[in-house]
């Protein structure tokens, strides 16, 4: 084998493995689709989620600043950018990963998403 065929051997696997990787990732992103539409398709976001038989949600909340952008001393007040994470679980977004093609979780942009919203009240 001389070095042309070794590097037309290499190319072509190359181009297999570049071709089982997209076609992997498209099996990945039809799943997903799936899956959303199958946990959306009777989703009510008007109701709360209930985590716990007794009607009870644990609902977990990060705030991190990003900038302090002034500080009243006097009145003990700062205005401030900040992010907030809320966490929950929903029963009614479970699934089996197995029936999805082993998707276990993935993201959804704010825009696209009919999930109940939080309305949290900082003072």
């Amino acid at each position: 084998m001389g070095n042309k065929d070794i590097v037309i051997h290499h190319f072509i696997i190359i181009i297999i493995a570049v071709n089982f990787y997209l076609i992997s990732a498209e099996t990945n992103r039809n799943m997903e689709k799936t899956l959303l539409t199958d946990l959306l398709t009777d989703y009510d976001k008007r109701v709360k989620p209930s985590g716990s038989l007794n009607g009870s949600l644990e609902v977990q909340f990060d705030l991190g600043i990003i900038q302090i952008i002034d500080v009243d001393e006097r009145n003990q007040i700062f205005d401030a950018v900040y992010f907030v994470i809320q966490e929950w679980v929903d029963e009614e977004l479970k699934w089996n990963p197995d029936h999805y093609g082993g998707v276990r979780s993935f993201q959804m942009t704010q825009s696209g998403c009919r999930i109940l919203k939080c309305i949290t009240t900082l003072t």
